[in-house]
């Protein structure tokens, strides 16, 4: 009777962590879904204002040159291209929690300022596959006003939690990083900047 006891809650406890591991795979998979969505979204939106301003959209800094554009109610510094990853993705200008699940975010610094750092979640729309690229790979990031920074993959770090401040080392022009699946440590991809292309921005 013990062992027919102890047989049948193991079952349970089995087809229990079954169960939670296939509701954890759906959740995660409508997450990464509504991730892919909200950022596409909001790329294309950024792509037909530039070509069509309007004073409400744009953020400028000291009065002078756009450097934000807001988009349903989200601010954002420009879009960064992985053409390896064949990724595409709008950055929203401060990072929190929330904002994370909608497109990456600007953690620190900026492209002026040669000290760039870009977070996002680990979603395979967004850095889930940065681990995978190899060095030399080319990265561009485009600001709000079209001007267009070519960089290279310098560096690819796995950083524990502990080890954060690092992302923000001065060394790179542009750093990018995730966790990794689990959350246990951090995937960080160091660049260096190879060149710029200006645009100059018109308006009426």
């Amino acid at each position: 009777m013990f062992r027919k006891r102890n047989g049948l809650l193991l079952i349970v406890l089995g087809a229990c962590a079954i169960l939670s591991a296939g509701v954890l795979f759906w959740f995660n998979e409508k997450e990464q879904r509504s991730a892919a969505q909200t950022s596409n979204q909001a790329l294309l939106k950024m792509q037909s204002m530039q070509d069509n301003p309007a004073a409400d959209d744009w953020k400028q800094l000291n009065n002078d040159k756009p450097t934000e554009i807001e988009i349903d109610g989200e601010w954002y510094i420009g879009q960064l291209s992985i053409p390896a990853l064949d990724l595409e993705l709008p950055v929203i200008s401060q990072w929190n929690y929330e904002r994370l699940e909608k497109a990456p975010c600007r953690y620190s610094g900026s492209v002026l300022n040669r000290d760039l750092v870009i977070m996002a979640h680990n979603y395979r729309a967004h850095f889930g596959r940065l681990g995978e690229l190899p060095l030399d790979t080319k990265i561009y990031f485009r600001d709000v006003q079209g001007n267009q920074t070519q960089y290279r993959l310098a560096v690819l770090d796995i950083l524990t939690p502990e080890d954060v401040k690092e992302v923000t080392s001065e060394q790179y022009d542009l750093t990018l990083f995730t966790c990794t699946y689990g959350g246990k440590n951090r995937v960080v991809a160091r660049c260096v900047l190879e060149e710029t292309e200006s645009k100059v921005r018109c308006d009426s």
